[in-house]
């Protein structure tokens, strides 16, 4: 029997010959046993020749939609965070539905339920999760579903039109911060050891905490350069110049790491063997530093995405130059560099209230009546 398992995925697939031509595709099976028995099904079809007859396309549930979208994603480093973002949404949508009934209305079911859902956090989540949780993840799911299931090679399959943009719920632009450089050495002073030039790196490239796990091979200490393929926002490439400083700092790590077995450049020690950093592990505790200084009662503060505001802010400030911060920040849109000088109009609007204060009034009541005034003599 010529079954296999690919990769992460769930279903075994069957791939065998007969008189010249190869037969292979998924079983639909999760087990071996099954997977065998559905393959010696195809063999005898094969043989009666009734696998090259078109026949009536089966639809894939909706399940079956999402592992087959899983599937073509397992190969980033964010695999696990879709698959279960994509087991969220379609246990509230419905594994069984065929993918090609999925309806405007079983989405906006699905907000409701997620919607009564707290996160991690034992909070509800806000717009932005669910729209990440649901919106973002069943669209694509459909959208390859859709391709698979029109491709010539047999009848077309209606799917239900849905307005993704209705469906999307609005989200409040972040608003940056602004912290006083005491504020955020007090801030750096509260990071354990083994995360401070993890937490001074974010500081200063304004990197957003998912780009910060890049591979061994996207820094090159040489060149001074970082460029980050991977866990971009906007699937972009986001290439950046490093001071020697940071150059340095990366390639005694990365020798480190590399001497270690690991494929990541930000570790810390534990019983005298190097442990890689994780994601949720550098969110926790960039949280807790923002907590224990008083940051987040006093400014707001959230954790670790308030370093890249700060990274932009300092940059607009230094350079009063948008397409250099927007460069730092790596935006694909210069409306999202845009958020940063509004916040600098707030800065400008506070400095004209100083000003404004102590700037005398031209008729201030206690000098009387202006009329009254003896007129300058000019000459």
């Amino acid at each position: 029997m010529s079954v296999y398992k690919p990769g992460k995925g769930r279903f075994w697939h069957y791939d065998f010959q007969y008189q010249g031509r190869r037969y292979h595709g998924s079983t639909g099976a999760t087990t071996r046993s099954k997977a065998e028995r559905v393959e010696e099904v195809k063999r005898v079809a094969a043989a009666r020749g009734e696998l090259n007859r078109p026949a009536a396309r089966r639809i894939p549930t909706l399940d079956d939609a999402a592992t087959i979208w899983w599937q073509t994603k397992a190969h980033l480093e964010t695999a696990d965070e879709l698959q279960d973002r994509a087991s969220v949404a379609v246990e509230l949508i419905g594994k069984t539905k065929p993918v090609n009934e999925v309806a405007f209305s079983d989405i906006i079911e699905a907000i409701q339920r997620r919607r009564g859902r707290l996160t991690r956090s034992k909070r509800p989540p806000t717009n932005a999760t669910i729209n990440r949780d649901i919106v973002a993840t069943i669209r694509p799911i459909l959208k390859l579903a859709r391709k698979m299931l029109n491709d010539g090679k047999g009848e077309p399959v209606a799917f239900p039109e849905i307005d993704w943009a209705e469906l999307t719920l609005p989200e409040p632009k972040p608003k940056p911060k602004n912290y006083s450089r005491a504020e955020v050495a007090k801030l750096f002073a509260a990071v354990p050891l083994h995360l401070e030039d993890f937490a001074r790196m974010m500081g200063r490239y304004g990197l957003r905490l998912s780009e910060m796990f890049f591979g061994l091979a996207d820094v090159d200490p040489v060149a001074l350069r970082l460029t980050i393929h991977k866990r971009r926002k906007n699937g972009q490439i986001h290439a950046l110049p490093l001071m020697p400083e940071d150059a340095a700092m990366l390639a005694a790590r990365i020798g480190r790491a590399r001497a270690a077995g690991l494929d990541t450049p930000w570790f810390r020690e534990e019983a005298g063997e190097l442990v890689p950093i994780t994601y949720w592990h550098a969110q926790k505790r960039l949280g807790r530093a923002v907590t224990d200084t008083g940051l987040r009662a006093s400014k707001g503060a959230r954790g670790a995405h308030d370093l890249r505001h700060d990274a932009g802010m300092q940059m607009l400030r230094k350079t009063g130059n948008l397409r250099i911060t927007q460069k730092l920040l790596g935006h694909s849109s210069m409306q999202s560099t845009l958020v940063y000088a509004h916040a600098m109009e707030e800065d400008l609007r506070d400095a004209l209230a100083a000003v404004s204060r102590s700037t005398p009034e031209v008729d201030d009541p206690a000098d009387g009546d202006a009329s009254e005034k003896p007129a300058k003599t000019v000459g």
